[in-house]
């Protein structure tokens, strides 16, 4: 159109077009130069993200392997690797035997040379996580405190921090980021906690944990945490519920292996399950009936005003008033794990605090369900987080180790 206008415009003498049209040209070559660049750049980190991924997933290979593997010159691969070497990604570790010829050099992923740190935000505690970049466990530790939306907390994140970091021999610079798992709903922006009933709190400015924390922070609900602990480094890419089962009860859902959150972050709050909705107890959300208010850790030992580890050391020695609170618990729980997987029909796994005391009582559970589900259905469905209580702090670190994978 532009092309247009200089061709066919009145009144314009031979030279003036001339002039006119060579400039189009050079606007035109100009833009495709910039087209072109765009193009190379976006190439160029393709591949370095590539091979980036090749020597995480293998740990150690060499250049030729590199090449061979991912279909790159040589060149395009030596250019690579002096960029992740630089960045501290990667280290040159000896060589491979030989097979004939030089021995060719060993890369190798330098996964000690960063960390990834996750902290878990309850209502009576704060647990703390360091992770290498392989996700591997640099140390942890619980600290008991209360939360409370006062200075005074915000203090004892951030000291404790810092302690648990000279404990484990990490070195600032070398953090990666902090990721924070949080019970409750996130906003879009990640600037609000919207909504944490064992919390206490609503609209919260997240801020707050910013203010404390001087390392870069990501924020996620507890069990999308948890959930994504569950799903990492799986080459298998699974439909699965998870359910986070502490002081309160949150979930996450993964479709082929990708969070499905919901339009405003509010999939999956299993915990706010009706499961009695004839004059069910109340729960800390302000409706009744929950499923959290009947199967979180802090109801199952309620009723007897003891820790749930006291709770389930009576019900190991037969106390019988707790033995019928277990099954009744477990059958309430059953409810709700039936419900979601009745509409989900995926693996579902239970994370957090509950998973270490329920295994003993994990076939006990699984009746309960199975008598609760469509019958034909597998009943190998359901099965215990690996990661204990740490699942939800694991998957907050985590977090940081996959951005470093994408944006590598």
């Amino acid at each position: 159109m532009i092309l247009d206008q200089i061709l066919f415009a009145k009144d314009k003498k031979y030279d003036t077009i001339k002039n006119d049209i060579l400039a189009f040209i050079k606007v035109v070559n100009k833009m495709q130069q910039e087209e072109n660049q765009t193009a190379m750049y976006h190439l160029r980190r393709k591949n370095k993200n590539r091979i980036f991924r090749l020597i995480y997933s293998e740990r150690e290979i060499s250049r030729q392997e590199i090449a061979t593997t991912l279909s790159l010159s040589l060149p395009t691969v030596n250019q690579n690797l002096k960029e992740l070497h630089a960045q501290g990604l990667i280290e040159f570790a000896g060589t491979f035997s030989s097979t004939g010829g030089r021995r060719p050099t060993i890369i190798a992923l330098a996964y000690k040379a960063f960390t990834a740190i996750g902290i878990e935000i309850s209502s009576s505690a704060i647990r703390f996580i360091a992770l290498d970049l392989l996700g591997q466990r640099i140390g942890s530790s619980r600290v008991i405190r209360r939360f409370t939306d006062t200075d005074s907390y915000f203090e004892t994140l951030s000291t404790s921090l810092e302690t648990f970091l000279t404990q484990n021999g990490v070195e600032r610079s070398r953090i990666i980021g902090v990721g924070i798992s949080l019970p409750g709903i996130i906003s879009l922006d990640s600037k609000t906690l919207e909504m944490a009933p064992s919390l206490g709190i609503s609209q919260f400015p997240l801020s707050r944990f910013t203010d404390a924390i001087p390392y870069p922070c990501l924020f996620d609900n507890d069990a999308s945490a948890g959930g994504f602990a569950e799903q990492f480094g799986r080459d298998d890419k699974k439909t699965m519920a998870y359910f986070s089962i502490g002081k309160g009860i949150g979930g996450a859902c993964f479709i082929d292996g990708e969070p499905y959150e919901g339009t405003h972050r509010r999939s999956a709050e299993f915990g706010h399950l009706c499961i009695h909705p004839e004059d069910g107890m109340a729960c800390a959300c302000g409706h009744h009936g929950c499923l959290e208010a009947y199967c979180s850790t802090d109801r199952i030992s309620s009723d007897f005003s003891i820790t749930i580890e006291e709770f389930f050391g009576r019900v190991e020695n037969g106390d019988e008033a707790c033995v019928s609170r277990l099954d009744t618990y477990l059958s309430d729980l059953a409810i709700g794990i039936a419900s979601v997987h009745t509409i989900l029909d995926c693996d579902v796994i239970i994370g957090g605090q509950i998973v270490s005391v329920l295994e003993p009582y994990l076939e006990q559970l699984k009746e309960k369900v199975n008598e609760r589900i469509l019958p034909q259905a597998d009943p190998s469905f359901l099965s215990l987080s690996k990661l204990h209580s740490l699942t939800n702090c694991t998957g907050a670190a985590l977090r940081w180790i996959q951005k470093v994978l994408e944006e590598t």
